[in-house]
């Protein structure tokens, strides 16, 4: 990751599920015992895409269409 990226190292789990609390059925304990979400998991990668933008974007309403893990390009 860039230097300058704001999401390297851990996500605060706790402060991003205030902004999307549907991003807790997602959340568990990986082998270390940290929290994590399975990455390989389509619906926990768009809950925790969509709590990022919310909480550190301001973009509160986003909806990616099934299928897809980024928006399409008009």
């Amino acid at each position: 990751m860039h230097p300058k990226n704001r999401h390297q190292g851990h996500y605060d789990f706790a402060r991003l599920s205030v902004q999307l609390p549907e991003l807790t059925e997602f959340v568990q304990r990986n082998p270390w015992g940290e929290l994590s979400i399975d990455f390989a998991d389509a619906h926990a990668v768009r809950a925790i895409n969509q709590a990022l933008l919310r909480a550190d974007y301001g973009v509160q309403h986003w909806k990616l269409p099934a299928g897809y893990l980024c928006p399409p390009v008009p």
